[in-house]
């Protein structure tokens, strides 16, 4: 009976458990966050990226949302591109990446994370502001880009 029950706690636990490293390339990609955050800035201090099977959205959000409102920006994303994107993972060392890499945030330096959900699990990977943890150079240089164009539009709006 002791051994009965044993093996059916560790059954479910084992059932239970849903780790963020399920997230691999023999998973569909559903969407991919990319984002960056100030703990101590005044205005718009979080800028994030989101790249899902049909659409791409900017925003940029302030923890001040009376006087700096949520801006928001989007446009199309097809499923090719999103295919086009998850090529560029390296998706053996995104698995043995630890969630939190180096001390984000720390002294007001930034943070920066990625976020990547499959259908199997979500993975979020935090990081210092402007660092790029090894395995993810070529797909953090076309976001980056991507987050560039929307950021160059939000400030020739505002001229």
């Amino acid at each position: 009976m002791r051994a009965l029950f044993l093996f059916l706690t560790i059954v479910s636990i084992l059932a239970g458990c849903h780790t963020s490293k399920e997230a691999t390339a023999g998973n569909s990609v559903l969407s991919i966050k990319h984002g960056t955050s100030f703990g101590h800035c005044r205005g718009y201090c979080i800028k994030e990226i989101r790249f899902t099977p049909s659409s791409v959205v900017y925003n940029e959000l302030s923890r001040d949302s009376l006087n700096f409102p949520v801006k928001e920006h989007s446009g199309d994303f097809s499923q090719a591109q999103l295919d086009e994107l998850t090529a560029k993972m390296d998706w053996k060392k995104w698995e043995a990446l630890d969630s939190i890499i180096g001390c984000p945030d720390c002294a007001d330096r930034g943070a920066e994370y990625l976020i990547i959900s499959t259908t199997s699990g979500t993975k979020k990977v935090l990081y210092d502001a402007y660092s790029t943890p090894e395995g993810l150079e070529n797909i953090l240089t076309i976001i980056r880009e991507k987050r560039k164009v929307f950021e160059r539009e939000e400030q020739n709006k505002g001229e």
